[in-house]
Formats: structure tokens, sequence, C-alpha cells
């Protein structure tokens, strides 16, 4: 985020989680349990936090391995067309 950890408050993390800036509320969440491990709160929202943006990699990984393979198909087509128009 760039600011400094002055601001980095509970009710800092809640806003930009408020604001789908998931990343950085969990940066402040880190923080904050860094300094106070025991707060179940912090806990419960990091552990949150870690499971969305981890199941927006996956979606997001799937979304491109998807798009991966989709070009190879098109490669091997062209491929086969530039083939067949050798052989013409």
């Amino acid at each position: 985020m760039g600011e400094t950890p002055s601001i980095y408050t509970a009710t800092m993390a809640r806003v930009l989680e408020d604001q789908g800036k998931d990343t950085e509320a969990l940066e402040i969440y880190r923080h904050l349990l860094s300094i106070e491990p025991d707060r179940s709160d912090l806990l419960s929202a990091r552990n949150r936090l870690d499971a969305r943006l981890g199941l927006t990699s996956r979606k997001r990984l799937i979304g491109l391995f998807e798009e991966w393979i989709d070009l190879l198909l098109i490669q091997d087509r062209i491929r086969m067309l530039k083939q067949l128009h050798l052989n013409e």
C-alpha cells in the first residue's frame, strides 16, 4: 500500500475489504497479527481473506489454462492448414 503502518488498524482493514481491496486489507491484518497474535478477530479476518484470494487465484489460473489450451488448439489447426496448403 505504501502507507505507514501507523494507519494500519482493524477498522482501516475492514474499510479496504468492504471496498474490495482484499490484498491491501490482508497486508494490514497480517501486520496487526504480528503485533497482537492472540486476537481471534484478526486471525479470522486474515483466514477469510486468505481463502478468498486463494479461490480467486485458482479461478484465474483455471481461466489462463483454458485460454492456453484454446491457443494450442488454434496453433495446431493453423499448422494443419499450412501443411494442407503446401501439399496442394
